[in-house]
């Protein structure tokens, strides 16, 4: 029942002797004799989540029957492998074909071995499988995103490109980390995720409305890669945020006399004296001022290019009568 070395006695009674004859018989019970094509299968690099094919042959070599169980180890990577068959018997002096598949879901380096439990044998036949798993490679068309001087409110743009360098494909996000929920609102992308095919590229687009004057965190793009990392590649991003000043070409409009309650018109410019666009809004009344006078504008918010004017019509109607003298206000 078990591949080794019996022994035993038998004794012989010969008519007219008083000792018997001892016999000694020996025998060495041979098991199975179950190999494998080679011991060590190297697969090298593979990618994340690749499928990969592979076979040996599990040979019977010896004078008997044999069946084999694969027992599979309790590992981070022997779920990745895939037999078939796991398991059959094999006639003395035949073969079974052994496939293997393999998908990689955890990176790096791996070395598992795989026994087959034969029984009667006086040790399974083990195959060792090694190699490393790798995420996609890939690179982005700019270094840094760097726009400059910019002004506040307005939309910029930048672009840049994702290129997918691997066989496989590649889920990607892109985002842009901050400490600050306004900061964060600045910035769109898009696409934020999506899928590159293998040797493929996408183009990503950043838009970035600044809301604040010149942040003192550092703000960067972040590229994650699903299944394989967060924030993998980083780029810059920089600009400086400035406000345009805006004047008035007269600090004071005169109506003259006026009928109570009558709207009179009159025309104001502001002026833009600086490289960037500006906006500009006018400040509601207040219900104490409204008590005095009614005013309106033609145009109470709007944008303003760079070296230029914008002409607006202000209307008053007044609600007392007396001199009358009021503060307008533009932001």
């Amino acid at each position: 029942n078990a591949p080794r070395t019996y022994q035993c006695v038998a004794y012989c009674d010969v008519s007219g002797r008083a000792d018997r004859l001892p016999l000694t018989i020996r025998a060495v019970a041979v098991g199975p004799q179950v190999h494998v094509s080679y011991e060590v299968l190297d697969i090298g690099k593979v990618y994340h989540r690749s499928v990969h094919q592979y076979a040996f042959d599990i040979a019977n070599k010896g004078d008997i029957t044999a069946t084999f169980t694969l027992q599979r180890p309790s590992s981070a990577y022997a779920d990745a492998f895939r037999f078939s068959p796991e398991s059959g018997s094999l006639a003395a002096g035949s073969a079974q074909t052994i496939a293997i598949e393999f998908c990689g879901t955890q990176l790096g380096d791996f070395e598992e071995t795989f026994a087959f439990d034969v029984p009667g044998a006086e040790q399974p036949a083990s195959i060792t499988l090694r190699g490393s798993v790798t995420g996609p490679t890939f690179h982005l068309s700019l270094r840094k995103l760097d726009f400059g001087l910019v002004a506040w409110g307005f939309a910029y743009t930048k672009t840049l490109r994702i290129a997918n360098t691997s066989d496989i494909s590649m889920q990607y996000t892109v985002r842009v980390p901050t400490l600050s929920a306004l900061l964060g609102r600045e910035f769109l992308l898009t696409p934020a995720a999506g899928e590159i095919a293998a040797h493929d590229d996408t183009e990503i687009t950043l838009q970035y409305v600044p809301q604040t004057a010149n942040p003192s965190e550092s703000l960067a793009l972040v590229v994650d890669v699903d299944g394989v990392g967060d924030a993998l590649v980083s780029v810059p991003i920089e600009a400086k945020c400035a406000v345009p000043r805006i004047t008035l070409r007269d600090d004071a409009i005169s109506f003259g006399e006026c009928f109570l309650a009558h709207p009179y018109h009159k025309r104001i410019e502001l002026l833009n004296k600086t490289e960037l666009p500006a906006k500009y809004e006018l400040l509601p009344q207040d219900s104490a001022s409204a008590t005095i006078a009614r005013v309106a504008a033609d145009y109470s918010s709007g944008e303003i290019p760079p070296f230029s004017k914008k002409p607006i019509e202000i209307t008053c109607a007044t609600a007392r009568l007396g001199r009358v003298h009021l503060p307008i206000s533009f932001r």
